[in-house]
């Protein structure tokens, strides 16, 4: 707690009780302090400074000086900063007692003027500071980036491996596993054990975003497997439109004819009853009347196997409905020879001849349907008139050939024609 106020040569000192090992030497041991505690500067009455008075010694704490608000006979108020005794001023200049409240804020900003470095060291070190620091923590960020891409990229390329090799992956569809192992060296012409080379093979799975990356690396729509199949055959076989508009965009060719059959992709289209593949072929200009190495066009490709759909798609570009292949049967013999009523209906309905015989044994639709049993065939085409009694080259009838290889409900319905 404070110490009682001392009197000295008339005035009231203010002293402090301080610990006796936080106290300092007596001020007569002190000298070589004044130059640290110069007086403040700003415009203090020069009266506040000169030699102190011959008081008692007084003890300091060991702390940073604090000021002391004086008030002057005139009225002013100086500060002081406590110090040794000889550093003090004159006992005269003081009153009995020394005010120790703060001056106001204001008239302390008025009479200590702001040092002049102030404006020149904030505008010049922020603007220097903080770009620095932005970029100190940008660059952690961007290694961290840069391992986690690394990190994926590994991940990737760990998976990628699973596949084996380009070709499963094309198979598989797997277009990240087909970058990794094109960017690791497998060419995308080379062939498997089967004889595929990738892009076969993701046109036959149809896998549209593997077919454009294999194109865009330099696949040649060209390619073709061991029987001469190309990726637009497989596309077309399958039906995968989309695929089909793509290699024609990319210059493939529309009358490409394989090595096994020639066909065109417009033939194993028809065959396989892919309606929408069929009709987009025909808008791009396939030829409906080309015919493979058996003398059929897509028509007759169609009647043993495709729904009308396909047969009309065929019909209305132009297709023609009596034409023969090599053994001379027309597409009515082939729908006969497979059973397939609603092709043949078809066929009837737009003039297929009924009597018209192929150049082997010289038989009609109706014998053909008759010897393989198709009883809805047999019935379609008797309801359409078709001459049950016309004879092969071996003067055999539908009817005979129907016993012959024992189709007995055939053999029934032809009897009771004949009756």
């Amino acid at each position: 707690m404070p110490a009682p106020p001392a009197v000295v040569n008339g005035m009231v000192a203010k002293q402090y009780a301080v610990p006796m090992q936080y106290q300092v030497p007596k001020v007569t041991a002190m000298p070589q302090m004044a130059p640290q505690m110069a007086p403040v500067t700003g415009g203090f009455p020069a009266t506040a400074y000169g030699k102190a008075p011959q008081m008692a010694p007084v003890t300091y704490q060991a702390r940073p000086a604090r000021p002391v608000m004086v008030k002057n006979p005139d009225g002013s108020i100086t500060q002081h900063y406590s110090m040794p005794p000889q550093y003090q001023a004159k006992a005269t200049s003081v009153p009995a007692v020394a005010a120790t409240t703060p001056a106001p804020q204001a008239q302390l900003a008025a009479a200590l003027p702001v040092p002049a470095t102030v404006p020149a060291t904030v505008p010049a070190t922020v603007p220097a500071t903080v770009p620095a620091t932005v970029a100190t923590v940008q660059v952690p960020v961007a290694q961290d980036e840069a391992k986690k891409q690394e990190e994926k990229e590994l991940a990737e390329a760990a998976e990628a491996e699973k596949c084996g090799t380009l070709w499963e992956a094309a198979k598989a569809g797997n277009l990240k596993a087909v970058r990794h192992f094109w960017k690791k060296g497998s060419t995308v012409e080379e062939s498997d054990a089967s004889g595929k080379c990738p892009l076969l093979i993701a046109a036959d799975n149809g896998h549209m975003d593997v077919v454009k990356f294999l194109l865009d690396c330099g696949a040649k729509t060209e390619s073709t497997d061991r029987e001469g199949g190309t990726a637009l055959h497989y596309a077309a076989s399958k039906g995968h439109v989309q695929l089909v508009k793509l290699m024609l965009d990319r210059g493939a060719n529309i009358e490409a004819k394989d090595d096994n059959e020639c066909g065109t992709p417009l033939h194993v289209a028809a065959s396989n009853d892919q309606a929408e593949v069929v009709r987009l072929l025909l808008d791009s200009g396939a030829d409906v009347k080309a015919k493979d190495c058996q003398g059929q066009t897509p028509l007759h490709r169609a009647a043993p196997y495709a729904h009308a759909e396909t047969g009309r798609f065929l019909l209305d570009k132009g297709a023609e409905i009596n034409a023969k292949d090599s053994q001379g049967t027309t597409p009515l013999h082939q729908a006969a020879l497979q059973g397939d009523a609603e092709v043949a209906c078809l066929l009837l309905d737009r003039g297929a001849d009924l009597e018209m015989k192929d150049e082997g044994f010289g038989e009609t639709p109706l014998h053909f349907a008759a010897d393989c049993g198709h009883l809805q065939m047999v019935t379609l085409l008797l309801e359409k008139k078709a001459d049950h009694t016309v004879l092969d080259r071996e003067g055999k009838t539908a009817l005979d050939l129907a016993k012959k290889s024992h189709r007995t409900a055939v053999v029934e319905l032809l009897e009771s024609k004949s009756r």
